[in-house]
């Protein structure tokens, strides 16, 4: 099933939640939706779900224009934050229930829910499960069961609003692995919004960018990770050191930071921003290749990653580092020693507030 969102707006009073919002969402799909708080994010999935209604614009599912149906018109499976479990029945009732509460000439016979709803236990890992209430059950069986409930009714589309976001970061990433399989055994078409780039980035086909009630930008994990098209994207999908500066001769010169800008389009004194990730920070031992130089100011191991923090000796900006720790090793720095950076992939933006 194919989801089409056709300029898509949605105000509360004179908040505009959506602005103008298009969308094509493919069969089979896994899709999320990222962005901060009050960026449009669930106002979207839910008038994909029918829960809120379209200002102006339409919705199509599977070629029918449902802007104007019902929740249960529109046949989707909808999984909340906070589970929605009824907690005075047991986990099998909860799954059966959007079965049971069906008209009675579409109601499945009683032998049919059972074998149902054992089928969808099974799926979810949970039939041992079954005769347990909610509270019961840790806060990622609970979500498991939330989410074979959507199944129930056999869903069109799959909708999550922020899956996992009650759940601590190991069962996070425990069930992001089992939630991809689980689509990939099903390829049941599917929207997920999320705030948190490293889900959106582990789980999603393409990802949804948004900001202010707009799409930002549209991609794969890969595209949008390594080719951000503005500086929201950019900032938003993990950390970043900024270096402000102006064009002149189609050269970006950022501070002591030299970068050819012709292939830019930039004016001449136009003022700009340059943007590389921590990771492209590379300490090298040849100062003479360097395009700049820095102290370290502390230096943090994490894992198999080590964060270095240090300050530009020139105008004492603040830049991050981050190199594996075979690397760190080999490196034999310390707090307070003065190292040469070379910045790999600096991506050249305007500077919509110049310095």
């Amino acid at each position: 099933m194919n989801i089409h969102i056709d300029q898509v707006i949605k105000r509360f009073g004179t908040f505009h939640a959506l602005n103008e919002i298009s969308l094509q969402i493919n069969p089979g799909e896994l899709v999320a939706l990222l962005g901060p708080s009050g960026s449009g994010k669930t106002t979207l999935l839910r008038v994909i779900a029918g829960l809120e209604s379209a200002d102006e614009g339409e919705v199509y599912i599977n070629g029918d224009n449902v802007t104007l149906d019902d929740v249960q018109k529109r046949q989707v499976g909808f999984v909340f934050q906070h589970y929605a479990l009824f907690r005075h029945m047991t986990v099998f009732e909860n799954v059966a229930f959007g079965l049971r509460v069906r008209p009675r000439r579409i109601r499945p016979a009683k032998a049919e829910i059972q074998a149902k709803v054992s089928e969808l236990l099974d799926l979810v890992q949970l039939r041992g499960l079954s005769n347990r209430y909610p509270d019961q059950l840790s806060g990622g069986q609970r979500q498991r069961v939330a989410l074979a409930r959507a199944l129930a009714v056999e869903p069109k589309v799959l909708l999550l609003d922020e899956p996992f976001g009650a759940l601590d970061t190991k069962v996070r990433r425990d069930l992001r692995q089992w939630l991809r399989k689980l689509h990939d055994e099903l390829a049941i078409t599917t929207v997920f919004v999320t705030h948190d780039q490293e889900e959106a980035l582990e789980l999603a086909d393409r990802v949804v960018v948004m900001n202010h009630g707009k799409i930002e930008q549209v991609g794969t994990p890969e595209e949008v990770y390594q080719s951000p098209l503005n500086p929201f994207v950019f900032d938003f999908m993990g950390s970043v050191n900024i270096f402000h500066g102006r064009i002149e001769d189609g050269i970006a010169k950022l501070g002591s930071i030299e970068v050819d800008a012709s292939t830019t389009k930039k004016l001449d004194g136009e003022a700009v921003v340059g943007y590389v990730r921590p990771h492209d920070v590379e300490i090298i031992t040849q100062k003479d290749e360097a395009d700049l130089e820095a102290k370290v100011l502390h230096i943090h191991p994490i894992g198999p990653t080590v964060r270095l923090e240090l300050t530009h000796v020139d105008d004492k900006e603040h830049i991050q580092a981050e190199v594996n720790r075979e690397d760190y090793e080999l490196l034999q720095i310390k707090s307070g020693d003065q190292v040469a950076l070379k910045l790999r992939k600096l991506a050249i933006f305007e500077d919509k507030v110049p310095s």
